[in-house]
């Protein structure tokens, strides 16, 4: 097992009391234990299982004490495994990977991402001595690790990074710090000026497929405004599409289509699948209609052929 302690501090007017709306506080504390899981999941997989406990708390701004721990899962399997228990990035390691740098030309992520401003990265070189330079558009450079490098790029802990630092977007608290066991304090507290270098940047759409298909729907709702989305159901989830449909669309404009909620349509679609902010979105455009139905219910007679 493997054990570290850490403290972190907001500070402010607000705070004078050592008090803070529970609102703020409450998704800053689960997205910090969400970063170490994450950040732990991506440096040792699933070999190792960590938690972060909430200590009793000391007089000071809002100071807030915490216990990182990590369990081996199997450390007979882990033992005789190819990488070696000498591969695990252990609790202390994490916490200075996180917040203080370490060994190997680390900073500290936190400090990391506040040298970085938003600016754009121009080069990342990987070094002969194993540290990584990261030249920005300006010409300003810094130097890191390539495990620092791996948690940057890691969208999800980007997103658990911004919750910590959310607090600092409201009114009347200043500034926030981290605090090692051994009270050492991250270079440069991260203040309220620095907030909007922590938000999590929004990713390129990635396209993983895009088809034609022929589908069923309902109709939910109609738009006769141009260029407006119907909204359908296809009997699991409702969605907009709009309508190229020119013969269809011409018919509807001029009154020779008529339309009710609830009715069938079979269409000829364009089924759009791409990851966006790491999750999956689905698109559709309606490129032909190929039925109506109404869905006026009737009773079928056995009319004589």
């Amino acid at each position: 097992m493997s054990r570290e302690n850490f403290k972190i501090s907001y500070d402010g007017p607000a705070l004078a009391s050592n008090e803070m709306d529970v609102k703020d506080l409450a998704p800053a504390l689960l997205a910090l234990g969400e970063l170490f899981e994450e950040a732990n999941r991506v440096l040792n997989g699933e070999k190792v299982k960590t938690s972060v406990n909430i200590k009793a708390t000391s007089p000071g701004s809002l100071n807030i004490d915490f216990s990182l721990v990590q369990d081996i899962i199997n450390q007979a399997r882990l033992l005789f495994s190819s990488d070696g228990a000498t591969a695990i990035v252990n609790a202390k390691e994490l916490i200075g990977l996180l917040f203080f740098g370490c060994s190997g030309g680390g900073i500290g992520l936190f400090k990391l991402i506040a040298w970085l401003k938003k600016r754009s990265i121009k080069s990342v070189t990987k070094l002969e001595d194993g540290r990584f330079k990261l030249e920005v558009a300006d010409g300003e450079v810094t130097y890191t690790n390539e495990r620092e490098i791996t948690l940057f790029s890691s969208l999800k802990i980007r997103k658990r990074i911004e919750a910590i630092i959310r607090p600092l977007k409201n009114e009347g608290i200043e500034k926030i710090k981290f605090i090692g066991a051994d009270e050492q304090v991250v270079e440069g507290e991260i203040i309220k000026n620095q907030v909007e270098y922590f938000d999590a940047p929004e990713v390129e759409e990635e396209i993983i497929e895009e088809k034609d298909i022929e589908m069923n729907l309902q109709i939910v709702n109609i738009s006769f405004q141009k260029d407006g989305k119907w909204r359908f159901s296809d009997g699991n989830a409702t969605f907009f599409a709009d309508i190229i449909d020119e013969e269809f669309n011409s018919k509807v404009e001029q009154n020779e289509k008529f339309f009710a909620k609830d009715d069938l349509l079979r269409v000829n679609a364009r089924m759009r699948q791409s990851i966006v902010n790491g999750s999956i979105k689905t698109d559709y455009v309606i490129n032909k209609i190929l039925e109506h139905r109404s869905a006026a219910v009737q009773i079928r007679l056995p009319f004589n052929k």
